[in-house]
Order: C-alpha cells, then structure tokens, then sequence
C-alpha cells in the first residue's frame, strides 16, 4: 500500500469511531446540568430525581471556628447522613424530610467530637431536602 492509501484508510476509521463514541451520548439516559444542580443544592433543594451529594456545615458558636460538617445522599429506602461534629459539646440536627406536598422533620443528637454516620430509613416517596442546627448560634 502506498502513503495516500493508509492515510485514506485511517481517516476513514478515524471518522467512523468518532461518529460511534458521539451516538452513545445522544443514547444515554439525560442528565440535568451541573449548574442546575449547583443552583438546586445551594437553594438547599436535594429532592429532586437526580440523586446528588449535599453538604452543609455550621459553627459550633457565633464565634467559634469549630463546626458540624454534614452530607448526605437520597437513597431509595433511606438515606446516609454522614457527620463529623467538632464541637465539644453534643449537637442536635433537624432533618427535613418531604413526601410529595407534605413536609415532616425529624431531630437527631451528634456526640461532640465524632465522626460516624445516621442511617435514616424512610419509604420510597420519602426525601431528605434539608438539614439544619438545632441549636442556637
């Protein structure tokens, strides 16, 4: 084979593989953008379809550098609420639950300086949107 043939044949399944790897997109399953997602958790909004990390985090005190770092992810029977409290003392967290139009809480107590995890089992319609201190700050 000469030069000009080999590089016909290398365009041509250069073209072909690019044309495969760019239907397999179009075919997957959509996928909501990430700066709707962004904008979803940040309005503290994770009740959505689209399963995604949240995070929050809060000061022990008004003034202290100390915090209760929080995230969590829907599951479909229930929910890991992974912590790490820094505080000293013991912390009590509100978690928001949502089912379709009805809106439920449910509080837990975090021992001071522990890092651990909450398996909060709930049914299948059930939605942690929101997690906040108990506390005063």
């Amino acid at each position: 084979m000469n030069g000009s043939v080999k590089a016909a044949l290398v365009a041509v399944a250069v073209s072909t593989t690019a044309g495969i790897g760019a239907a397999a997109p179009a075919q997957a399953a959509p996928q909501a953008p990430a700066a709707a997602v962004q904008r979803a958790v940040a309005a503290g909004d994770t009740s959505g379809d689209v399963h995604i990390l949240a995070r929050r985090s809060f000061k022990c005190k008004r003034n202290s550098r100390d915090v209760v770092n929080l995230s969590w992810k829907n599951g479909t029977f229930s929910t890991k609420i992974y912590f790490n409290n820094h505080c000293k003392q013991r912390k009590s967290i509100r978690v928001i639950t949502k089912t379709g139009a009805l809106t439920r809480h449910r509080d837990f107590t975090l021992p001071g300086k522990t890092k651990d995890y909450i398996l909060y089992r709930h049914g299948a319609a059930v939605k942690v949107t929101n997690i906040k201190p108990n506390w005063k700050m």
